[in-house]
């Protein structure tokens, strides 16, 4: 045994003496992280990728009550089965369920209301205590609901349920409450509100018979319907099993076999089971304990979506894949810690295809909503192929791709005609740009591996468009007309959603460095890498001021110019890595970590976005973090752990040694691969995914060879 033999054994030794096999991790959740400010999660129950998702609905409408529930609200209008986690629109809460007592049943919907105090949050396991004594529990399987409701003693119980109020996010279209018999009942719910056409189905089985049942259609619309069981008096505990479908209520009642024979703790042991399993693909350790709260809530939240879409015994299918914002991070954690997943993930959106003739821009409960810009499906299906994934149909997804980035559109015909989208044909024409560049170029990455080489040339060539968009006279990218000419008063703070815009939730400020597929050509164009590195520099002292009567709401986290609460910002700190300034993404990224990432209800920078801006989170918490998300590279920043574990579900581990880590000590001095001295200024996926040992040795100071250079 040789030296670096032995010191590569001693190593793992020291490493998996550390770790457990499968740790309770389940103890560092709290869902109440990004329930406040403008995180819209929620705190309530679901499995890992779960069709489910059970919680705690507020009586408001509004941006920050997008998932049901704010931090600042203390009302509950009701308990109800689907959540958006962390979207910018409202949608789903559907179905609302609600205990009471003593009610004469009308066609009000009542509300309860709560004090955090009484209120709990793990991962798979929800309960409050309602200010009028009802204390109600939540746990769940993928495809239902389990609910334990106990009252005061002396009442008469009621579980309300209501097919028509829905958070005001949707208008009612249908629904319908059926009794099948004492202990079972279902019904259908139709919504037409950012998803245009939904239904969802559900079977009930309550373990108490009703004496008697209410059902009363809403006067100001017939087509929503209240149901209130009503109990017999004193009745202490009332357990519900709800199962729901997005097919038929034959399948919301075979959903049932989920949880039929489940009692309420089997379900809620199970649920956490599954949610330990996932935590423990990531194992860390670090020297601040509210790192760990908040990294694993973070990889908790970046394992919520998107969700389980087919019923029991089908072909696996998923919804709501927020595509514009995981391309940037999610996604590639995702090809780490669900590898058995990203086939099915893209067979999904095959299938989308085949039945709307386009794959996916931003699914809703597999509805189109064509929400943001670009095409990024490009993003996913081209990392994952060249990433190795099999299990899916490439030439299919290669011909869907390239009809995606050719439709008879206005504007894409202006973009393929004058190489950028004119700002008279489309608002958002910067970012359309330079989205579809970032889009070209990863079809043309995957031309290449399948040989096209006269594909590969034309989207090479589109894959330089965004230079069409750069003004050299202001050193940014800049709207243009029809004609090619840039529009007068240019002001880069500006941000107005009423005003046509040119930058999608965000400024010139944010967009000015959005080219991930071509970093050195942007260089160039603003005149080398001295004169670039030093405008980046400049974004952090700036005025965090925005100009216009209605700046875009999700502008948010902001240090001087840059944003954290909105994705286009996602990658800017590590450009500098990518130009081998790799301690200025290091000072950068434990700032802004330290800043905005915390384990409160505000403790996320802007709204989560359906694991976005969670999985930025636990790269850079690990140490490093994908610049161009198609080419598997992950260049270096700061760690904020000082051991790690990645089980990479392939019979491997990454394990990661982070010496003199501290809050002083944010910058890497050198790296090692396996006992060698490692010289890059990233790791790659096939690097990654062979596993071994990677160690990082941290120091206070910034490295002199890390400074700009010419």
């Amino acid at each position: 045994m040789n030296i670096i033999t032995r010191y590569i054994a001693v190593l793992l030794i020291l490493t998996y003496s550390n770790f457990c096999s499968s740790e309770n991790l389940v103890k560092y959740v709290d869902p109440m992280i990004g329930t406040g400010w403008h995180g819209h999660t929620y705190p309530g129950v679901t499995c890992p990728f779960g069709m489910v998702q059970l919680s705690l609905d507020n009586n408001r409408i509004g941006w920050d009550w997008t998932s049901g529930y704010h931090y600042i609200d203390t009302t509950i209008a009701g308990f109800s089965y689907t959540h958006l986690s962390g979207t910018g629109t409202s949608d789903l809460c559907d179905i609302s369920t609600l205990p009471t007592y003593n009610k004469k049943p009308d066609t009000i919907h009542y509300c309860g209301s709560f004090l955090h105090s009484n209120e709990h949050a793990q991962a798979g396991y929800y309960t409050v205590t309602m200010n009028d004594g009802i204390t109600v529990g939540l746990t769940a399987t993928n495809r239902a609901g389990y609910s334990v409701y106990t009252f005061p003693d002396n009442v008469n119980p009621q579980l309300q349920i209501d097919l028509g109020w829905h958070c005001g996010h949707e208008r009612v279209m249908a629904s319908q409450f059926n009794t099948i018999n004492d202990s079972l009942y279902t019904g259908y719910y139709f919504t037409r509100g950012w998803d245009q056409n939904e239904r969802v189905y559900f079977a009930l089985v309550v373990s108490e018979k009703p004496v008697h049942i209410d059902s009363i259609r809403y006067l100001s619309d017939k087509r929503g319907v209240i149901t209130f069981l009503n109990f017999a008096p004193n009745t202490k505990t009332v357990e519900t099993k709800m199962a729901i479908s997005f097919h038929s209520i034959a399948a919301a009642i075979n959903n049932l076999n989920e949880i039929h024979d489940l009692s309420f703790n089997q379900a809620r042991t199970n649920c956490q089971n599954l949610w330990n399993q996932e935590l423990n693909k990531i194992n860390i350790r670090s020297y601040d304990t509210n790192i760990l709260k908040t990294f694993y809530t973070a990889l908790y939240h970046a394992s919520l979506v998107p969700n389980l879409f087919n019923d029991l015994g089908e072909p696996i299918q998923y919804a709501n894949f927020s595509i514009w914002d995981i391309f940037r991070s999610c996604w590639p954690l995702q090809t780490i810690t669900q590898p058995k997943r990203i086939p099915d993930f893209i067979n999904t959106m095959l299938r989308f295809y085949d039945e709307k003739g386009l794959l996916p821009v931003w699914d809703l409960e597999n509805i189109e909503t064509n929400c943001m810009t670009g095409y990024h499906v490009a993003s996913l299906i081209t990392e994952s192929v060249l990433k190795g994934f099999t299990g899916f149909d490439v030439q299919k997804a290669y011909q869907a791709l390239l009809k995606s980035a050719n439709q008879p559109t206005a504007v894409m015909d202006n973009y393929l005609q004058k190489g950028f989208v004119p700002q008279d044909v489309n608002d958002n024409s910067v970012t359309l740009t330079l989205d579809y560049s970032y889009d070209d170029w990863c079809i043309a990455q995957l031309a290449k591996k399948l040989g096209k080489d006269d594909d590969y040339a034309q989207y090479m060539k589109r894959s330089l468009s965004y230079k069409n968009v750069y003004d050299p006279a202001t050193g940014f990218l800049r709207a243009k007309n029809s004609l090619g000419q840039f529009y007068p008063n240019f002001d880069p703070f500006y941000s107005d959603v009423r005003g046509h815009q040119a930058y999608a939730e965000g400024t010139a400020w944010e967009y000015n460095w959005f080219v991930l597929h071509d970093i050195d050509g942007l260089v160039a164009l603003h005149g080398g890498k001295n004169k670039f590195i030093a405008k980046l520099d400049s974004i952090w002292g700036l005025s965090e001021e925005l100009h216009g009567d209605h700046p875009a709401i999700d502008i948010s986290g902001m240090i001087g110019q840059y944003d954290q609460g909105n994705e286009p910002s996602h990658q800017t700190i590590y450009t500098y890595a990518a130009l081998g300034e790799r301690d200025k993404t290091a000072y950068w990224a434990r700032t802004v970590c330290k800043k905005f990432y915390t384990p409160t209800p505000d403790g996320l920078p802007g709204n989560e976005d359906c694991g976005q801006m969670s999985a930025w989170y636990v790269f850079t918490a690990l140490g490093f973090h994908p610049f161009c998300p198609a080419d598997g590279k992950m260049y270096f920043g700061s760690p904020l752990i000082t051991q790690g574990r990645i089980d990479l579900q392939n019979g491997k581990f990454l394990n990661i040694i982070v010496e003199n880590n501290s809050e002083e000590n944010k910058y890497i001095s050198s790296i090692f691969l396996n006992g060698k001295l490692y010289d890059k200024d990233y790791i790659d996926y096939a690097t990654l995914e062979a596993g071994g040992t990677l160690k990082m040795v941290m120091s206070h100071t910034a490295k002199e060879k890390y400074k700009a250079k010419p």
